[in-house]
This record gives structure tokens, C-alpha cells and sequence, in this order.
């Protein structure tokens, strides 16, 4: 059970410390940040790699639009890795 839950359940009975129920919501907080960053990132990660390999191998050429695609992609990578470092701590 997470220290969240266990928190949330003391809440409904009143019995909730106000220490416990800062380390539920920080707790809580990381969960739903790794929760989201998996659920919306997976296509920048998918498109930023597959068109990073592409442009390498020259099979797609490489004109600014290609290359901002593939930019902003890299950016959500970059993000996803923050946040999961930020997460870990």
C-alpha cells in the first residue's frame, strides 16, 4: 500500500497528522507526474527516434520542418528524462 493511501484512509477517518498528509500529496504528485509522462510521451519518443535514425540513413531528407519535428521530439525525450529524475529523488 502507498504511504498516499494509507494517508487518504486516515483522512476519511480524521485521524490524518498534517506531516503524513504533506508526504501523501508530495507522494501522490510524483505518482500521477511518472503516470502522465509514460501515458503522453510515448509518441515524442517514438517519432524523435524512428525520424533520428531516418535522416542518419538518409531516407528521409532532411528539410526544417523534418528537422523540427525531430527536434521538438528530442525535447519531449529530454523532459520525460527530468521528470523521471525529479521523480526518483
Amino acid at each position: 500500500m502507498y504511504i498516499w493511501e494509507k494517508c487518504m484512509d486516515e483522512m476519511k477517518s480524521g485521524e490524518c497528522l498534517k506531516d503524513c498528509c504533506k508526504e501523501a500529496v508530495d507522494a501522490y504528485k510524483k505518482k500521477m507526474l511518472l503516470k502522465k509522462s509514460r501515458r503522453d510521451s510515448w509518441f515524442g519518443w517514438t517519432l524523435g527516434i524512428l525520424l533520428t535514425f531516418l535522416i542518419m540513413f538518409g531516407l528521409v531528407p532532411a528539410g526544417w520542418y523534418i528537422l523540427l519535428v525531430t527536434g521538438l521530439c528530442w525535447i519531449i525525450i529530454l523532459g520525460d528524462f527530468v521528470k523521471w529524475m525529479y521523480a526518483k529523488k
